[in-house]
């Protein structure tokens, strides 16, 4: 797989993940209750579990930047997520 397949699937996952984890927080706004589970923290761990694997294997696979790219995604994603779930907690 060339530079730009790998690219894309660093990019897919991420986009995946983040309408993943997007999609917990706006189920309040909708009629799928059960939706709100993908809130969970489970949820996070599992997908930086996932995340860390993916960028282990692109780093053997010596796609350096695509593998910093997707563990920048996830720190932030992951910072973003426990600081809203801190807020929502002391209110």
């Amino acid at each position: 797989m060339g530079g730009d397949g790998i690219s894309r699937v660093a990019e897919a996952w991420a986009t995946g993940w983040s309408i993943v984890l997007m999609a917990g927080y706006l189920a309040e706004l909708t009629p799928w209750g059960w939706m709100k589970a993908l809130r969970d923290r489970g949820v996070l761990k599992g997908m930086l579990l996932w995340t860390g694997a993916a960028v282990l294997g692109f780093a053997l696979a010596g796609a350096r930047e695509q593998g910093a790219m997707l563990a920048a995604w996830a720190i932030v994603c992951a910072s973003v997520k426990l600081l809203c779930d801190s807020l929502v907690a002391t209110e």
